[in-house]
C-alpha cells in the first residue's frame, strides 16, 4: 500500500477554532447535524470509531474510549498550543485557507479573527471571505441598498488587500443553488423590503432565513457580485454544494442546479470550486469539473465524514475528474481534531484508490504518487496562486 502519511497538505477549505470555546463534551462535537444528536448514537458512527482509533495512536492511550478523551482533554486544556502543535505536525498540514464566517455572531454568538486564529496553529494561513458575512453585517448596519453595494466592494477589498485567497457563497443553505442573474432593480426593491423587517427590530438572520422571493433575489444578486469580485482580483469562488450542518434541505445543494449561474457569461472566466465535492453527489460534480475549465473541486467534509465510503467516492470522482482539478480541504470547525484526523484520513483513502488502480494497471506508482502529491498539496497551490 502506498504510504502518504508524510506528504504535507494545503487544506483549501476550513474553519477557525479556539481552545476557550469548546464547552460541550467531546464527543457531542463528532457529527454535522445542529440537531440534538444522542450521544449512543454519535459513538456508534465510523467517524467516532476513527477518531478514537487515530486518537490512541497519537497519544499513546491503549485504553478505553473514556480514558483516550480523558487524556486527550488533559493535553488540550493544559498546553492547549502545543497539543495543535502534536496534531498539526502529525497531519503535515502546511497551509490552511480559513472560512471566518463560521463561528458567527449569528449562529454561535462569536467570531473569530484570521489574526486570533494565526496565534494558536503552527502553519500559514490564509482567509477566505464569505459574502454572506459581508452581506449580514451591512444590513446590521443598515446600510441602503447603494451603500451595502459599496461597503460590499469595500469589504471584499480590504480583505483582499490584506492577503484574502478566495471568496465563498453558502447560498445553498439559504435558498439553494439555482442562482439566477437579477436586475439592479430588482435587488434593490427587495432589499429595501427586506430592510424594513430588520428595522422592525427584527434579527438580520431571522429576516434572511426565509425561502423567500426577496431573500432568494437579495442573495443571487450579492453572488453575483461575489463573481464580480472573484473575476476583478484574480481569486477562485467556492460555493458550498451538497451536504452541511443539518437541518438543510440537500435537494437544493445538487451542484447540477448550477448549470445556469456556471453557464452566465461572467462566470466562466472566473475559477469555481464546488466545495465538498458535491458529496453525495459526486459523480455530478466529476462530470461538471471535467465540462467546465473552470470548474473545480475540493474534497472537504466529504472526508472526513463520509468515513468509510470515501474510497468509493473518490473512484466515483476519478470515472470523469481531472486529477489536477481535485484538490483536498477538511472542513474542519470547532476542535482541531477534524483538521488533523480529515489528513490522517484522506491520505488512507487516497492510498486505497490508488493501490486499486495500480492493480488493476490503470496506473503505475510514480503516476499514483504524482496524482496524490498534486491533490494534497500541489493543486491548491496552483489553483488559488499561492507562493507562501
Amino acid at each position: 500500500m502506498l504510504d502518504l502519511s508524510n506528504y504535507k497538505v494545503v487544506d483549501d477549505h476550513c474553519h477557525p477554532f479556539l481552545p476557550t470555546k469548546e464547552s460541550k463534551p467531546f464527543p457531542s462535537y463528532l457529527k454535522l447535524s445542529d440537531v440534538e444528536i444522542p450521544q449512543q448514537d454519535v459513538v456508534n458512527t465510523f467517524l467516532y470509531r476513527q477518531m478514537m482509533k487515530e486518537l490512541s495512536r497519537l497519544l499513546g492511550v491503549q485504553g478505553c474510549d473514556e480514558e483516550i478523551i480523558k487524556e486527550r482533554e488533559k493535553q488540550y486544556k493544559q498546553d492547549p498550543i502545543e497539543y495543535i502543535r502534536l496534531l498539526f505536525s502529525d497531519a503535515r498540514i502546511d497551509m490552511m485557507l480559513v472560512d471566518t464566517g463560521y463561528p458567527s455572531i449569528e449562529s454561535t454568538g462569536y467570531s473569530i479573527s484570521i489574526e486570533e486564529f494565526r496565534k494558536i496553529v503552527p502553519c500559514k494561513v490564509r482567509e477566505i471571505i464569505r459574502i454572506e458575512r459581508v452581506l449580514y453585517s451591512l444590513m446590521r448596519a443598515r446600510l441602503s441598498f447603494n451603500s451595502a453595494v459599496d461597503g460590499f466592494h469595500k469589504q471584499i477589498d480590504e480583505a483582499v488587500s490584506n492577503g484574502a485567497a478566495s471568496l465563498k457563497t453558502i447560498i445553498a443553505y439559504r435558498t439553494g443553488l439555482n442562482i439566477k442573474r437579477r436586475s439592479e432593480n430588482e435587488a434593490e426593491m427587495a432589499y429595501a423590503k427586506l430592510a424594513l423587517a430588520v428595522s422592525e427590530k427584527r434579527s438580520v438572520r431571522e429576516v434572511l432565513s426565509a425561502k423567500t422571493d426577496l431573500v432568494k433575489t437579495v442573495f443571487d444578486y450579492f453572488a453575483y457580485l461575489g463573481i464580480e469580485a472573484s473575476r476583478s482580483y484574480g481569486i477562485p469562488f467556492q460555493i458550498h454544494t451538497g451536504f452541511g450542518d443539518a437541518p438543510m434541505d440537500l435537494s437544493l445543494s445538487n451542484p447540477l442546479l448550477l448549470h445556469e449561474f456556471i453557464n452566465d457569461h461572467s462566470v466562466k472566466n472566473v475559477r469555481i470550486v464546488l466545495v465538498h465535492g458535491g458529496y453525495p453527489f459526486t459523480e455530478e460534480s466529476g462530470f461538471l469539473v471535467s465540462s467546465y475549465p473552470n470548474v473545480f473541486l475540493d474534497l472537504s467534509e466529504m472526508i472526513p465524514f463520509a468515513t468509510i465510503g470515501a474510497v468509493e467516492k473518490l473512484l466515483n470522482l476519478f470515472e470523469m475528474a481531472p486529477t489536477n482539478k481535485i484538490v483536498y480541504g477538511s472542513d474542519g470547525f470547532n476542535i482541531p481534531e477534524f483538521h488533523w484526523l480529515a489528513s490522517r484520513r484522506v491520505k488512507k483513502s487516497l492510498s486505497k484508490v490508488l493501490d486499486y488502480l495500480i492493480e488493476a494497471e490503470e496506473l503505475d506508482e510514480e503516476e499514483a504518487k504524482k496524482i496524490a502529491q498534486h491533490i494534497l498539496f500541489e493543486n491548491a497551490k496552483k489553483l488559488y496562486r499561492l507562493s507562501n
